[in-house]
């Protein structure tokens, strides 16, 4: 994938990011900017960039870091969610064993009873 496509499709990961959090452009672009400069910037810096956003579909390069960091984190949270899922049903193993050994043996008990009477 060349950097052309990649730049053409920054805008949609804006949109794509802005929808999946459900925050406003404008609180993204604040976030992003504080994220990478360590200081917050105006409003009047924020609406610029926004603007340009929306008429140019320019993506300033620190919204597009802001955007990778936030879907790493947001899959490296889905793996860790994926492995306690998987530990939580290895887990339980052994008791579900215990309850289909005490079922097998209380209908193997209930047929021997139903064929003796």
């Amino acid at each position: 994938m060349n950097s052309a496509y990649n730049h053409l499709a920054d805008p949609d990961q804006v949109a794509k990011m802005v929808k999946l959090l459900k925050i406003d452009v404008k609180r993204l672009f604040a976030e992003a900017y504080l994220s990478w400069f360590g200081t917050e910037a105006t409003q009047e810096e924020i609406t610029e960039h926004i603007k340009s956003y929306q008429n140019k579909s320019t993506v300033p390069f620190w919204l597009r870091q802001h955007i990778r960091a936030l879907k790493k984190q947001r899959e490296a949270t889905r793996k860790n969610l994926w492995e306690k899922r998987i530990i939580a049903a290895v887990c339980s193993l052994p008791y579900l064993i215990y309850i289909y050994i005490i079922y097998t043996f209380g209908m193997t008990y209930a047929l021997c009873l139903g064929i003796m009477a």
